[in-house]
């Protein structure tokens, strides 16, 4: 599974980001179907997409751990970003994020991706609980998140940035290592 520093699955292959791949995740960014279902503001300017990489790519950012979504089958092509965020290693936590390039939704990729990395997070990485969010409304991510053994916890409001709640709201999904064990043992 791990080789030189990649994880290797079936479909997709997952490596450290590189500086190389600013234009990509701004292309992430920038993307009208991605920015709509995530969970956080990022600003929406190629700046700012150069400041989120920069943070993706900091060596001093003990906090996290970020990988590029590649093809198997063609090499190094970017195609999203699944990560480890908010990591508090004595307390064991980390929040799971990921991206994919819209072009390549519904083909069970980011299912793949979220399952090596929380494969090498309870192999590797003594976290305890792991913690996803999405979208009421991104019914792809919560089916990411529940075929990876995540179980929806609770729902939070999403603020829309006016003084009512929207419709939306955040749902938070978890996973602890146990639990994660006995998922993997039932592949």
């Amino acid at each position: 599974m791990l080789n030189n520093g990649v994880l290797v699955g079936k479909q997709v292959q997952l490596r450290p980001l590189r500086i190389h791949d600013e234009a990509d995740v701004w292309s992430l960014l920038s993307d009208p179907q991605i920015r709509c279902s995530m969970t956080r503001s990022t600003g929406s300017s190629y700046h700012s997409s150069k400041q989120v990489l920069a943070q993706l790519l900091s060596r001093n950012q003990r906090d996290s751990l970020h990988f590029a979504i590649c093809l198997c089958n063609e090499g190094e092509k970017f195609i999203g970003i699944v990560s480890f965020q908010r990591w508090n290693s004595s307390k064991g936590k980390a929040m799971l994020g990921y991206m994919l390039d819209s072009s390549y939704w519904h083909r069970g990729l980011t299912t793949e991706a979220v399952g090596l990395l929380l494969q090498f997070a309870i192999n590797n990485l003594g976290l305890r609980r792991i913690e996803g969010r999405c979208r009421k409304t991104n019914k792809a991510s919560a089916k990411v998140m529940l075929k990876n053994g995540l179980v929806l916890e609770r729902v939070l409001p999403l603020m829309d940035g006016s003084d009512e709640a929207s419709e939306d709201g955040i749902h938070i999904y978890g996973l602890t290592i146990e639990e994660g064990i006995q998922a993997l043992d039932g592949d």
